[in-house]
């Protein structure tokens, strides 16, 4: 048949790996089916590749087996133990930046931290076992952590040292000298504006381009930039320079021009130590600061030097020529009109001059035109230019204005229910000739205007031959006044919830109704209100000037009848009673007649199915009918519930054997309702009354029942009965394990006598089966207890044996050496192991310190070895034969 092994390059592998780890065969063919104890390895079932990467970290049994053909039988080969170890987990790093003194840096690992890792910040090329790394030249690195004793690498955390800041430049002054203008300044060449600027002594700022403020002048300063780390070294002393002296600019004072002579100009903070420059170039100063040369009409400045600084420039000045003596004036007029009198100007008219009359009285305005001359009066004026005067002019008379007629004035005599308006001119004057705008019009020998358009605005002129008048105001005539249509009157038929209705069809809310008799009003659209049921009336339309003829007469007719219910509701059931609403009592005291209905709602769709056997509590309704007139009422029907009870069947603890109660033991009944909105009356099994409290303490087994009545509805429950039975603890117990080796250890434990029991193995949590499966070996205890805590627990003892499924010779002081320890209390039991060759490599006792791995002094590989084991069991001799592993 088939044999052989297989096996993995490692027994022990990282869960960080993702790559599958493939399966080497020793005189096995493919074929078989891979498996893994316990679950949590990833494996192939077909090809047998574990993937440790996903895998549960832990110790797993792979088990190869090859199933039955034709020609060969089934064959498990020898297991393989498999180590999946788990990865550190990514390493928390705290980073210390280089500073401008220290120019390397600092990565700590925080997390994971212990004796059990080192650290690596160069992904794995060299470790250490401190997680701090000091002296950390500027770069990023790969910081990971390795488990010491699996080898098992965590995820990396890059971490990046950055470059040590650096010390800003030495500031660079540059000085400009002092000049004529200005004091002397400085700035700094190299200015940054990210630097700060600290000068000594305190004062100056530093602005825009590097310019600097606030220096006060012959002061040395010094000034270091800062880019808040960092700071550089002091810049080269440096100060500023007062400003030159320069001479006052030059005052001009003159003699101003006359009618006879032109102006003079000289300087009158003139200085013989000092030079003089005109511009234009021409003029010069004498002795006592005389200007000479000066053009007449031409401005000048001039300006005082004293060889290093010349003044500003003096305010501009210049020489008038000699005073010009004005032109006499010429006199134009134009002659009076209708609109104004004659009117005079000064033809030669300049507006820089002064003009005087004789007699006073006249004055100039824009253009030369004279104002304030009296009519008829003869004058003559003068020209002044305040320096000299002009010879007069020759006399000069205005005429006075021509007449004018007198705007006419229009009166009209407005238009009535009959008659257009009519208009006429009230200051009518025969000998004038009017005009009328638009044309058409004419006026009567009483000033009457006939053949005016209706609606048309005109005005009209009066002319005299010579003169208009103005136009008058504008007038029209209007139609003849509108004389509102008759009212027509339309009704809506009384009904049962409003008499009869009457409104106005034609009804315009422009206008006024007045009704006979008086009384009624209109409203919105019409509607006539206040009208007295049975009376006849008219109604006429107003508009506040004209009224029309009066309406038909017209009346309303009263309300059509209607019934009115009266509704007592009926009197309160339990349930399952039933409510009669059909009974007269019900609709009792109500007037009008008419057929009564039931209904589920208030607009009566749905009707009531059994109005006189209402068996669901609420609200309903009763219809009375009369005619198309109708009233419906709700009426209230209450179906009070019984009270719920639920009683819960329970134990009294007795005696296994005497069935007496332990300790005066009882069992409340409880109702779980309260004595204030209940009365109670319990009976016992022969129906005896025996309490009336809320619940009920049973001292003895057996059958209670409890009838509940609510003090409010007086309604009574159906009789609810509880059972009392017994409850005892087990007084022995027999267990039963499973054969020795069996593939699936068990212990089964019987109590007697029976009862409600529950089981717990070596004090872990209880369970209702009395068989517990998959034990492991060794020695067993097994509680067992009443479900319901009656008495005390109770226990039985028993061993499992198995043998162990690996061990590992390593010298750590676990699992160093593999042996059946628990037959040592069998003095003739032996074990025989094999290797998978059959070769008998070592008999051991239970009793002894079993197996250690070697053969003749030489440590055996990890692989999977065999045995036999000779053992007694219930009396009898057996053997037993299976497979192991050997791990290093």
């Amino acid at each position: 048949g088939p044999s052989g092994s297989f096996s993995y390059a490692s027994s022990s592998y990282c869960e960080s790996i993702t790559t599958p780890v493939a399966v080497t065969l020793s005189g096995l063919t493919s074929g078989g089916s891979y498996s893994a104890t316990p679950t949590g390895l990833i494996i192939d079932p077909t090809t047998g590749a574990i993937t440790p990467n996903g895998s549960t970290p832990g110790t797993y049994t792979i088990s190869y087996d090859i199933g039955a053909t034709a020609s060969c039988p089934a064959y498990s080969a020898p297991t393989v133990s498999v180590d999946i170890n788990p990865s550190p987990t990514a390493p928390v790093v705290t980073v210390v930046q280089p500073t401008c003194t220290v120019t390397t840096g600092t990565i700590t690992v925080t997390s994971p931290l212990g004796a059990g890792y080192e650290y690596s910040i160069d992904n794995g090329t060299n470790y250490q076992a401190n997680p701090s790394f000091t002296g950390v030249i500027p770069n990023t690195y790969t910081v990971i952590v390795r488990d010491i004793s699996s080898s098992c690498v965590s995820p990396a955390t890059s971490v990046t040292i950055n470059t040590p800041p650096g010390s800003p430049a030495i500031p660079l002054i540059n000085t400009a000298a002092a000049t004529c203008t200005a004091d002397g300044s400085s700035s700094i060449v190299n200015y940054d504006a990210t630097l700060t600027y600290v000068f000594t002594p305190a004062g100056p700022t530093v602005g825009a381009g590097g310019s600097i403020s606030g220096m006060a002048v012959g002061t040395n300063y010094t000034v270091v930039a800062s880019n808040t780390s960092c700071s550089s070294a002091p810049s080269a002393s440096f100060s500023n320079d007062v400003m030159l002296t320069v001479p006052a600019v030059p005052t001009i004072s003159s003699t101003a021009a006359t009618c006879t002579s032109e102006e003079v100009s000289s300087i009158s903070n003139y200085d013989a130590t000092l030079t003089y420059m005109f511009t234009p170039v021409g003029p010069t100063v004498g002795a006592s600061g005389l200007i000479s040369g000066m053009v007449v009409g031409t401005s000048y400045t001039v300006t005082a030097g004293n060889g290093s600084c010349s003044s500003a420039p003096s305010a501009s000045f210049s020489n008038d020529a000699m005073l010009a003596v004005p032109a006499v004036p010429t006199i134009s007029s134009t002659a009076a009109s209708c609109t104004s009198d004659e009117l005079s100007v000064i033809g030669n008219y300049d507006a820089t001059l002064t003009y005087v009359f004789t007699p006073v009285g006249p004055t100039v305005g824009t253009g030369g035109a004279i104002n304030g001359m009296a009519v008829g009066t003869n004058y003559t004026v003068v020209a002044s230019n305040t320096s000299c005067s002009s010879a007069p002019s020759a006399s000069f008379s205005n005429d006075v204005m021509l007449t004018v007629p007198a705007v006419p004035t229009i009166s009209s005599t407005a238009a009535t229910c009959t008659s257009e308006e009519v208009s006429s001119i009230s200051n009518y004057d025969a000998t004038l000739t009017y005009m009328f705008t638009p044309v058409g019009p004419t006026v009567g020998a009483s000033g009457l205007i006939s053949n005016m358009a209706v609606g048309t605005s005109y005005t009209v002129t009066a002319g005299n031959g010579s003169c208009s008048s103005a136009p008058s105001g504008s007038f029209s005539n209007d139609v003849m006044l509108t004389v509102p249509a008759v009212p027509t009157i339309s009704s809506t038929a009384a009904s049962c919830t409003s008499d009869e209705l009457s409104a106005i069809g034609n009804y315009d809310a422009t206008l006024t109704y007045v009704f006979t008799p008086v009384g009624p009003t209109v409203g919105t659209g019409g509607a006539i209100n206040g009208m007295a049921v049975g009376t006849n009336y008219t109604v006429v339309a107003s508009n506040t000037s004209c009224s029309s003829t009066a309406s038909a007469s017209f009346s309303n007719d009263a309300m059509l009848p209607t019934p009115v219910l009266n509704i007592t509701n009926p009197s309160a059931v339990c349930e399952p009673g039933t409510v009669d609403l059909t009974d007269p009592a019900v609709t009792a005291g109500s007037i009008g007649g008419g057929t009564l209905s039931y209904w589920t709602n208030s607009s009566a769709t749905t009707p009531l199915a059994n109005p006189s056997a209402v068996a669901v509590g609420g609200t309903y309704y009763i219809q009375s009918l009369s005619g198309t007139c109708k009233d419906i009422k709700p009426v209230t029907v209450i179906i009070n519930s019984v009270p719920v009870v639920t009683l819960v069947d329970g134990f009294i603890c007795v005696d296994p054997i005497t069935q007496l109660p332990l300790n005066g033991s009882t069992y409340t009944i409880n109702t779980n309702l309260n004595a204030t909105d209940y009365s109670f009356q319990w009976t016992d099994s022969l129906g005896a009354p025996i309490g009336n409290g809320s619940s009920y303490v049973a001292s003895a087994p057996g059958v209670y029942t409890v009838v509940v009545t609510s003090n409010a509805t007086g309604c009574s429950s159906d009789p609810t009965s509880a059972t009392v039975g017994t409850s005892s603890g087990p007084e022995s117990l027999e267990a039963f394990v499973s054969d020795y080796f069996a593939d699936v250890m068990s212990i089964n434990v019987i109590a007697t006598p029976a009862g409600n029991y529950e089981y717990s193995l070596d004090g872990g949590a209880y369970q209702s089966s009395n068989v517990f499966v998959d034990v492991s070996p060794g020695q067993h205890t097994v509680y067992v207890r009443d479900v319901n805590g009656c008495g005390a627990p109770i226990s039985v003892t028993r061993t499992l044996i198995d043998y162990p499924r690996y061990f590992t010779p390593n010298g750590d002081g676990y699992h160093d050496t593999w042996n059946i320890s628990a037959l040592k209390d069998q003095p003739n039991s032996k074990i025989h192991i094999f290797d998978r060759f059959g070769k008998l490599l070592k008999e051991i006792r239970p009793s002894s310190s079993g197996w250690n791995g070697t053969f003749n002094g030489q440590d055996l590989p990890s692989t999977d070895y065999w045995f036999v084991v000779f053992y007694q069991e219930k009396g009898q001799n057996k053997e037993f034969k299976s497979h192991f592993s050997l791990k290093r």
